[in-house]
């Protein structure tokens, strides 16, 4: 199965716009760990987070790596035990 291609599109014609900059920035991550930890989701198929339960949620560690990337997630199976 082909990976999927997100197509980035800058809406703005307008002289002075900012739409590209932030264009060119997504997904471009400018720390090593970054760059690091989107490979290690990037090479699996599926995923098990093994987590504890803190305030009747996940841990915040856990939130941010999974908010951070977005791409890397799509269309891979999940399971969790907790």
């Amino acid at each position: 199965m082909p990976r999927p291609v997100l197509q980035v599109i800058a809406a703005s014609t307008r002289p002075g716009r900012r739409g590209i900059a932030v264009a060119r920035w997504l997904q471009q991550y400018a720390h090593q760990h970054t760059r690091d930890w989107s490979a290690t989701v990037s090479r699996a198929d599926a995923f098990v987070f093994v987590t504890p339960e803190y305030n009747r949620s996940f841990p915040a560690a856990l939130k941010n790596a999974l908010d951070f990337l977005s791409m890397e997630w799509a269309d891979k199976p999940v399971g969790l035990a907790s």
